[in-house]
């Protein structure tokens, strides 16, 4: 019973912005075509994570302003912009794309990447597009999608390379991460986030 209220809670919320006015509500906002059951396989993982609540906004279209047309990519950093936009009252917004993202890195303005996450809230994007579509999916996706949230919540890069947050450094890493190390996981209990 407490599931199909919830269900119906986010339903409702999704239907006006998802903004629940509490900054402990999570947005998950698929763009484009995303597809509904990753959608809602990330939603599971992340909430196996962390002690959150996460609403599930109906999918909007990509933003036309933040598509590189040359490379068929789009800005990562224009999807934040566009993300932070919506997220309303809410702690943060996590776009969901199967498209091919970048942002700018070192001497390269279109460097490939899997997320970005801006530190301390705002927003997330997190694109399917270089991880492994195959049974490794799942769980690239959740780690990837606990990774920027980490971001979220004021995590840096982590030098254990066992961590969710340690730097991909332009590789899919996410085989030899087994979860939050000791640091990560006591940086987040001491500013309140819950850990599973």
């Amino acid at each position: 019973m407490k599931k199909i209220l919830y269900g119906l809670f986010c339903l409702i919320l999704a239907n006006y912005g998802c903004s629940p006015g509490t900054p402990t509500v999570i947005i998950l906002q698929p763009l484009g075509n995303y597809s509904e059951m990753q959608t809602m396989q990330i939603r599971d993982g992340l909430i196996k994570f962390y002690g959150i609540k996460i609403c599930v906004a109906k999918n909007t279209p990509l933003p036309g302003t933040a598509y590189y047309k040359p490379l068929n990519r789009y800005s990562a950093n224009l999807l934040l912009q566009f993300l932070s936009a919506k997220k309303d009252t809410a702690y943060t917004i996590i776009g969901l794309t199967n498209q091919d993202i970048f942002t700018a890195k070192n001497n390269n303005l279109h460097w490939g990447v899997m997320g970005l996450g801006t530190l301390n809230a705002d927003a997330s994007i997190v694109s399917s597009f270089r991880l492994h579509h195959d049974a490794r999916l799942y769980d690239e996706l959740v780690k990837l999608s606990a990774h920027e949230l980490g971001h979220n919540f004021g995590l840096h890069h982590c030098p254990d390379k066992t961590c969710i947050m340690a730097d991909a450094e332009g590789h899919n890493n996410f085989y030899r991460e087994t979860g939050f190390c000791v640091n990560c996981r006591k940086k987040l209990l001491d500013i309140g986030v819950m850990i599973r």
